[in-house]
């Protein structure tokens, strides 16, 4: 471990290219994705995820055994940065001094639709990463097949959203849809639930979920927007006992989640 090139300049091209990644326009030109911290970073090595750089503060390298184990076992793929400088590349403030880059996954939405029992949940302009990365380890925890969403949810390959769900936005299928792909889905016999607080809203644990579901998830502050609504099968409510106006969309989703799997 003593003959460890630590890289110090800014000009350097790994380290030029992980900061450039903290952009959403450069993420999508390079097609990569930055996950950050020890944990989401074992996460995606423990699913096999092909890693193309691995990038670690020398202050972790020299002073933890963990991180030399990792940085020692993908040593083709591995760097060391100077600290002062690792904390300026990366999107943390309090950084865990390693990163990992990837391959931005791309997946077929007829492809992921393709089994005969599904279970999908669609963000309809989700816009805090917190909630999307939440949403997205639920979706996994409950075992559902796919994350979709539409045009103007959050960036679900973000460094905040990539933290949030701690690298499951890699391993749980993620696609954009329009209004075209819900009708593909309902003809493929796909029923549409919202979640929606009007006259035609039915409690959320009185339904029984089909065998190919979808559960829309609305934007924080106004719901799910109305074209949605109207192509959508059944509208489901959560009750409120106390003065809370709503729920959390995070809070929300889990807990319909978790029913449908109730109702199979």
């Amino acid at each position: 471990m003593n003959n460890i090139e630590i890289i110090s300049s800014r000009d350097n091209s790994k380290v030029k290219l992980i900061s450039s990644l903290k952009l959403r326009k450069n993420r999508e030109k390079q097609r990569l994705v930055m996950i950050e911290g020890l944990r989401a970073v074992k996460q995606i090595l423990d699913d096999g995820i092909n890693v193309k750089m691995l990038a670690f503060s020398e202050a972790e390298i020299n002073s933890d055994q963990e991180y030399r184990e990792i940085y020692e076992k993908h040593l083709e793929v591995s760097c060391v940065v100077r600290a002062s400088l690792f904390s300026q590349i990366t999107d943390t403030v309090n950084t865990q001094g390693i990163v990992a880059l990837v391959d931005m996954p791309s997946h077929d939405l007829k492809a992921i639709l393709s089994g005969e029992r599904m279970r999908v949940v669609i963000f309809d302009r989700i816009q805090d990463p917190g909630n999307a990365g939440t949403l997205i380890r639920t979706a996994d925890a409950a075992g559902f097949d796919a994350v979709l969403y539409t045009k103007g949810t959050v960036d679900l390959f973000s460094p905040k959203v990539n933290r949030s769900a701690m690298g499951l936005n890699l391993s749980v299928p993620v696609a954009e849809i329009d209004l075209a792909d819900i009708d593909y889905m309902k003809a493929q016999g796909f029923a549409i639930y919202a979640t929606a607080l009007d006259d035609y809203s039915v409690l959320y644990d009185s339904v029984r979920f089909d065998d190919r579901t979808a559960i829309i998830l609305g934007n924080e502050a106004n719901g799910i927007s109305e074209e949605l609504l109207s192509v959508s099968d059944e509208k489901l409510y959560i009750p409120i006992f106390g003065k809370a106006e709503s729920l959390n969309v995070g809070i929300a989703g889990a807990i319909i989640m978790y029913e449908s799997l109730k109702k199979q």
